[in-house]
């Protein structure tokens, strides 16, 4: 083959692979772009609710690793996750023998929700159970009283819930542990009014208690702008904000 031939396919196909490189690169920057546009919004609102001196502070309890945030395993392209426990990243604790669970969604579905002791692997769950989509996307929770579920105290327990019939959308990993209330628990609940309980289950390291504390006055005041703040602020600071912003922005 000529010279002339060899030398003008070299060129072309340099031509070709810069061209590819330089759309490879602007398509890089143009998702990046994109996902600080929306990242914006959403940081600088999580700073706004970080600032505020008048919200809780969850003191972790010093125990234990904290877990993967990762929930089942799925394989292949996993979309964006829709539903989340509100729990943190490490196992939570309660006082109450039958607490609420509650895990927010980002759409009215219906759900899956799955508790299993984990102190047997080989252990049937203590409670399955469908539920009903709510007709708006938001908090949900449900009440293990409601269905004769009583947590034994000293054992972890595991949960987690999903989209009914969707494996891919399948929430964070709960863990939940009942402990005994210590007297000075009694005595700072009996010292304060009922809005500025959740405060101090947060500062006790009582995550569960702390979130159906402030559950409650919000199904109370469900209007209540500064209810919704003191949860958003539990939520970010164990690595929701995703629930967060959308608790501030219902």
């Amino acid at each position: 083959m000529p010279s002339k031939v060899l030398g003008l396919q070299c060129r072309l196909r340099t031509s070709i692979e810069m061209r590819e490189s330089i759309m490879r690169v602007s398509t890089k920057r143009i998702a990046a772009l994109a996902a600080l546009a929306v990242a914006a919004p959403l940081w600088g609102m999580l700073a706004e609710i970080a600032s505020a001196a008048d919200l809780p502070s969850y003191k972790p309890p010093s125990r234990g690793a904290p877990s993967s945030r990762i929930g089942g395993g799925t394989r292949g392209l996993i979309p964006p996750r829709q539903i989340w426990a509100l729990a943190p990243d490490h196992t939570g604790l309660t006082t109450r023998e039958q607490p609420s669970l509650y895990w927010y969604v980002a759409k009215p579905v219906t759900s899956y929700l799955e508790l299993t002791a984990m102190n047997d692997p080989a252990a049937k769950p203590l409670l399955e159970l469908t539920i009903a989509p709510s007709p708006s996307a938001g908090v949900q929770r449900i009440d293990l009283a409601r269905h004769g579920v009583r947590l034994q105290p000293g054992v972890e327990y595991r949960w987690y819930v999903s989209f009914d019939g969707d494996s891919k959308q399948r929430s964070n990993n709960g863990r939940i542990e009942r402990v005994a209330p210590s007297a000075a628990l009694a005595k700072r609940l009996e010292a304060k009014p009922k809005a500025g309980q959740p405060a101090v289950y947060a500062e006790e390291g009582l995550w569960y208690d702390a979130i159906a504390a402030i559950g409650e006055l919000i199904e109370q005041s469900p209007n209540d702008a500064d209810l919704h703040r003191q949860r958003a602020a539990l939520l970010e600071q164990v690595g929701l904000p995703e629930a967060a912003v959308a608790d501030v922005r219902r």
